[in-house]
């Protein structure tokens, strides 16, 4: 995954890059024997890890790049030969883990893709071609329900939300150098990724409230947000800060048009509602889930600067490196006192903050 380099502060990127250090080292304590993270060990939070310490500067970079690949050797363990099947792309056969929680396979399967994008070797992009034709099987196709062109937690059931959707729309997004250029693509392959993209943009309208710009939506100050779960009825929509901008950088990736309706509305939900010290609509549970959703949205949107409808123009960048400095803990990792959405584990919030002050500095 490869981004531009963006400007920052000099400052605020030696505070960040510091920051990432002592993430890095707190990182590799929590690290388990076998290579993964979590307690049990998770699939997820293992993909996460592997990601944030990627590149991660200020450290002995064997014992970092030891840690990812043991990390990766992790997440691949127990393959199956076609990759898809009995062990769903890589996850690991752990009674503690997979039979208690079936439902976070397509999850873990769009974070192995993520992370294997990262690490970005060149022995892995059969696995990831793998991954990538599994994962658009498990996207909900029915045009008559509000859930078509979303994913959800499990490989069965029919409803999707847009945490997961906007997970898969980015391993799907970051792994598509695995299928070639414009000429040298499989059309077959080519179609399949055109339906799944216009399928996500379908799921997108249905989790957005209000997206024509009229009179009700200027009444409501969750006008253009996008929620958690899809809606027939958009003024029904319930809205979130951390789907806003899981839907924004998702639109981002499906390749909407800037004066695409749905689009400008999100933007302007975004100028009314940005705010670093908590989540609109969640307040502080899924902090750093928040603002991660909110680095990768506004960096994929190419922004340095935001401007807010009060008029104010604020750079984003410099304002998330100093909250996550000031967030980070004595032992270097970041906690939430919020434990709602998994953030009472510190390997998961360390890997958000981590990665959300790597896209500050526009890092991969």
């Amino acid at each position: 995954m490869h981004v531009a380099t963006a400007v920052v502060a000099e400052e605020n990127h030696t505070r960040a890059e510091a920051a990432l250090t002592r993430g890095a080292e707190r990182l590799l304590v929590l690290q388990n024997d076998e290579g993964s993270w979590g307690k049990p060990p998770m699939i997820g939070i293992t993909a996460l890890c592997v990601i944030a310490l990627h590149d991660a500067p200020g450290i002995d970079a064997g014992k970092r790049d030891a840690a990812i690949d043991a990390g990766i050797e992790f997440l691949l363990a127990d393959l199956d030969e076609d990759g898809t099947t009995e062990t769903l792309f890589g996850l690991r056969s752990q009674p503690a883990f997979w039979e208690k929680t079936p439902r976070y396979a397509t999850y873990s399967i769009a974070v192995t893709l993520l992370a294997m994008a990262t690490v970005d070797k060149p022995e892995h992009i059969p696995l990831v071609k793998r991954g990538r034709a599994y994962l658009r099987t498990l996207q909900r196709i029915n045009p008559n329900s509000k859930h078509h062109g979303g994913f959800g937690y499990g490989a069965g059931g029919r409803s999707a939300n847009l945490s997961i959707t906007a997970w898969s729309a980015e391993a799907m997004y970051h792994t598509a150098y695995v299928e070639g250029d414009v000429q040298g693509a499989d059309p077959t392959v080519t179609a399949q990724n055109e339906a799944m993209w216009a399928s996500i943009e379908a799921f997108l309208e249905a989790t957005q409230k209000n997206p024509d710009v009229g009179q009700d939506a200027a009444e409501d100050s969750d006008a253009g947000g996008l929620g958690y779960k899809p809606s027939k009825d958009a003024s029904k929509v319930v809205v979130s800060g951390a789907m806003s901008y899981s839907g924004y950088k998702t639109m981002l990736y499906a390749k909407l048009s800037p004066d695409d309706v749905r689009v400008r509305a999100v933007r302007k939900y975004i100028a009314a509602n940005y705010d670093l010290s908590e989540d609109p609509g969640r307040g502080r549970a899924g902090y750093y889930y928040y603002l991660h959703a909110m680095a990768k949205a506004l960096n994929a949107a190419g922004l340095d600067g935001l401007k807010l409808t009060d008029g104010r123009l604020v750079k984003w960048r410099g304002e998330v490196i100093a909250v996550l400095v000031g967030l980070q803990g004595e032992d270097g990792g970041w906690h939430n006192e919020h434990g709602k959405y998994m953030e009472s584990i510190p390997e998961l919030v360390t890997a958000y903050a981590m990665m959300t002050l790597k896209t500050t500095l526009a890092t991969p």
